[in-house]
């Protein structure tokens, strides 16, 4: 069963989301947060909530920003606000369930790594972003002058605010972001994706820690037999806390 959620930030903002219920009473809740540019209903997050639902979790995913009243605009948004906003999301569920675990994606590593991970049992980062070494080294990232902002060409072009771009370059690289994890953490890499950049991150890492790279897989698991992996690797983590 899901239930469409509501959640206020202090700053007078909204953040909506879902949550995807086990047939059982759970006090397990996993947060998938997303990457740039990326939202609740990508393929490996609406159908990564129905595989860990059916396997007695909760599951709730949810929008950086949208088109919905109230939210933010990706435009306006930095890095840090999504943590901060990702903090909101888990002092709301901390009330409700005795175990919480965050998985991002992409950039959704970062944000992770830059959150409040108190109230957290365990971290999976799907292929995660090497933080502000992206932005640096992206030749599909120029200013434009008349916008006062950056346009970023993955093939659909996407505005990303001055700020959000600031602040990026400003974050300690994902490295060193994991060198203050004190949490137990997976990193799943994706064989065409960030790989080389997950196992300089995983050195950095001095807690429990696990690492396995997906064969063939792409930055979005989007090929056959790759998201089925995602999930059975992510489940073995989860499955020890």
């Amino acid at each position: 069963m899901e239930t469409k959620h509501k959640i206020e930030t202090s700053d007078g903002h909204v953040i909506y989301g879902t949550l995807t219920l086990s047939k059982k009473p759970s006090q397990k809740l996993i947060i998938f947060v997303h990457g740039l540019t990326g939202h609740q209903n990508e393929s490996m997050f609406y159908n990564g909530s129905k595989f860990f639902s059916s396997k007695g979790f909760n599951v709730f995913r949810f929008d950086q920003y949208c088109g919905e009243k109230d939210a933010r605009r990706f435009i306006d948004t930095t890095t840090e606000i999504h943590a901060k906003d990702l903090n909101a999301v888990v002092k709301l569920f901390s009330q409700k369930y005795d175990q919480i675990y965050l998985v991002g994606h992409s950039w959704g590593g970062p944000v992770i790594l830059s959150s409040d991970l108190s109230k957290i049992t365990a971290l999976i980062l799907w292929d995660p972003s090497p933080s502000g070494e992206l932005i640096k080294d992206c030749e599909e990232l120029r200013y434009e002058p008349k916008l006062n902002a950056y346009i970023l060409d993955w093939g659909i072009r996407q505005i990303l605010g001055k700020a959000w771009f600031e602040s990026a370059q400003k974050l300690p690289s994902v490295e060193d972001l994991g060198s203050k994890c004190n949490k137990p953490i997976k990193i799943i890499a994706a064989e065409r994706g960030t790989e080389g950049k997950s196992k300089i991150l995983l050195k950095k890492i001095d807690c429990l820690k696990s690492y396995v790279c997906v064969k063939r897989a792409d930055h979005c698991f989007h090929v056959e037999g790759t998201q089925d992996q995602l999930f059975k690797e992510t489940l073995d983590w989860l499955k020890k806390f």
